[in-house]
């Protein structure tokens, strides 16, 4: 089955010097809109209410790499509500780019740091870190079928 998933390159960002890691210091530049690529943590959402409230930028873009979950997504609602920064983001988006492609029908879900395999195969492994490697792989390869574009199943599955 080929899918031939795209590639995307940020270099141009670097070499804009735009692409910032959410937690560097960033000056303000207020006529202009934020456009924030990041995974949806608690960390990273107090560093975009942060934001919002220095009035680093005009307005922002929020997109996550992951589907953000409702308890978060309602936190998230609630910070910007209590700082009065909630006028300020124009639009939220789960973008679902949890994933890594190296060539046009090969990818990884970047787990390398995690030790995966031995999380799910060791008996020493906790249920709160078991749950949460096997919640970042169901993450990914939602991830993957959702970007492909392409039917993973076939087309009358649902008769035989």
């Amino acid at each position: 089955m080929s899918s031939h998933f795209p590639k995307l390159c940020c270099s141009w960002a670097s070499e804009l010097n735009t692409g910032r890691h959410i937690a560097s210091q960033r000056a303000p530049i207020p006529d202009v809109p934020a456009i924030y690529l990041v995974e949806p943590t608690p960390a990273n959402l107090r560093a975009i209410t942060n934001d919002l409230q220095k009035g680093l930028y005009s307005s922002a873009y929020i997109n996550f790499l992951s589907s953000i979950s409702r308890p978060l997504l309602e936190d998230f609602a609630a910070q910007t509500a209590a700082a009065g920064t909630s006028e300020s983001i124009a639009q939220v988006y789960d973008q679902y780019l949890n994933f890594i492609v190296t060539e046009p029908d090969l990818f990884s879900l970047g787990m390398q740091k995690e030790h995966t395999y031995w999380a799910l195969n060791s008996a020493k492994t906790k249920d709160e870190e078991l749950d949460r490697v096997i919640d970042r792989i169901v993450s990914g390869l939602f991830s993957v079928v959702v970007t492909s574009g392409t039917s993973w199943l076939p087309g009358d599955w649902w008769q035989t």
